[in-house]
């Protein structure tokens, strides 16, 4: 069988543009909220957990700011498909390696949220328990 063309009409793609800008919009203004109250409001008792904290927050603007401004996304649906419009492609840069530092950051970003929970664990976690990790 032959598969059907698939066409985005311009005004699909202004919409899809418009809601990216929208998230992109209510993103920045969480991400500086958070980042304020990590950085302002953390107890001093809690220095070790905001410093992985706010690297997670960096780490997620970072991120955005790569995905809405420098890759730009244009998901088709209902193919598993796409296509980018951002100003690194317009740059030159491909898609592929675009989409490998997308998930790379991503994979970053759960790595330190594990690290943070690990910490946070193992402050709570009272000597010779047996989950206690020794020092080396």
């Amino acid at each position: 069988t032959q598969l059907a063309p698939v066409f985005l009409f311009l005004a699909n793609q202004d919409r899809v543009f418009l809601y990216l800008t929208i998230m992109f919009g209510l993103s920045c203004v969480l991400n500086a909220t958070g980042l304020f109250f990590l950085i302002k409001q953390t107890p001093p008792r809690q220095a070790v957990v905001r410093k992985y904290l706010i690297i997670i927050q960096i780490v997620l603007i970072v991120n955005d700011v790569h995905l809405e401004m420098g890759f730009q996304p244009i998901p088709l649906f209902p193919i598993l498909g796409g296509y980018a419009v951002g100003w690194l492609i317009q740059a030159g840069v491909s898609v592929l390696i675009e989409m490998c530092v997308y998930i790379i950051v991503y994979v970053f970003t759960g790595i330190l949220i594990i690290l943070c929970l690990i910490y946070r664990h193992q402050t709570v976690v009272l000597e010779g328990n047996k989950f206690k990790f020794r020092t080396v």
